[in-house]
Order: structure tokens, then sequence, then C-alpha cells
């Protein structure tokens, strides 16, 4: 009923009886054996009365409900705030995978070369802030698309190391992936390359 009402109790009390009363049904120990339990029932909480069991499977009920209110009041207070910790783990969890796709992967270290090569020259070649910034982000797209290009063939390779046709399809699907970037690239650039000569 409070969480209908959207109030919460500041507290319960419970009374007991030492003999065996049964005035509630449900419970862990439900008793359909007494009549009395057909009767529809005036309050939707027993006032008085009840065996010591059923009122510690009470007391442990509203502790339940009591937590899982804590819990959601947790969540609501921290919904929308990102942890610190979380992102400077994420931070180095990215450098790992960058610095490990360097080292073993020549298209990463090819694609890491073009992108220091191109940062110099798009100051040359662009025209305007946005431009610079489209040459250089159209590099790093490029870059971003094999790395996870790389991920991809290195999971199909870790799930079946054999030569699978289906696996075949998603390796090619991802270098596809990567002609796509590189055809966006080079129209950027082209692009770029042909205002600043003054053909567009």
């Amino acid at each position: 009923m409070h969480q209908a009402e959207g109030t919460y109790a500041g507290g319960i009390h419970l009374e007991m009886t030492g003999k065996n009363v049964t005035e509630c049904t449900g419970g862990a120990r439900a008793d359909a054996s007494m009549p009395n339990l057909q009767r529809p029932l005036s309050h939707a909480i027993a006032t008085r009365g009840s065996m010591p069991s059923r009122r510690l499977e009470m007391a442990f009920l509203v502790s339940e409900l009591a937590e899982g209110r804590a819990r959601r009041h947790a969540r609501a207070s921290t919904r929308g705030r990102v942890s610190m910790d979380a992102l400077i783990a994420a931070f180095k969890n990215s450098c790992a995978g960058l610095s490990h796709a360097l080292r073993t992967e020549r298209a990463v270290r090819q694609e890491a070369f073009a992108l220091a090569f191109a940062v110099p020259l798009a100051f040359v070649v662009s025209v305007g802030v946005w431009q610079f910034v489209a040459l250089v982000s159209v590099v790093l797209l490029v870059m971003a698309v094999e790395l996870l290009n790389t991920s991809i063939e290195k999971l199909c390779d870790h799930v079946t190391p054999q030569i699978h046709p289906t696996i075949k399809i998603v390796k090619d699907m991802g270098s596809a992936a990567v002609l796509c970037a590189l055809l966006i690239a080079g129209l950027v650039w082209l692009a770029a390359l042909a205002e600043r000569l003054g053909f567009a």
C-alpha cells in the first residue's frame, strides 16, 4: 500500500501470541484447513495475533522490501553521474588495446603513420578550421574501422581457428567496411585538394 501511494513506513509493529492462531492467508506455512480463511477479510492487514513463525517471516519480508527500496534510491541518486575511476579505467583499457594493435598489426601501424602525416598536411590543404577537422577525422575513421575489423578477425580466429566459409564471409565484410572508410577518406581529401587548387 505504501508503494502504491508513493510513501514509506517509518516503522512497523508486529504483535504475537503464543498460540497457533491463524488470522490471515498465505505465507510459508499457509494453512488452508481453517474454515474461517475462506471468509472475506475486512482489513488489508490482520491487526492482532500471529504465530511466531509468521511474525518472523513478516520481519524478513519487510526487511527485503526496505533493502530493495534502498537499492533503488541509491541507483536513482547516482544516475547520470559517471565515476572518475571508471573513466580512467576505460581510458587505460583503450590505450592498452591501441598499444597492442600497434605492436601486432601492420595495417594499424600504417594507418597510424598516415595519421601522423595527415595532421601537418591538413594544415596546408585545409582552407578553414572545419575542413582541417574533417581531413583529420576521416583518417581517424579509417583507423577506428581497422581496429574494429582487426577485433572481429581475432575473435573469429579464437572461435574457429580452422578455415570456415561463414567465418570467411564475416572477415570479408569487415574488410569491406575498411574499404568503405578508405573511400570516404579519399573523397574528402580529393575534395579538399580540389578546393585548395581552385578546381572547385
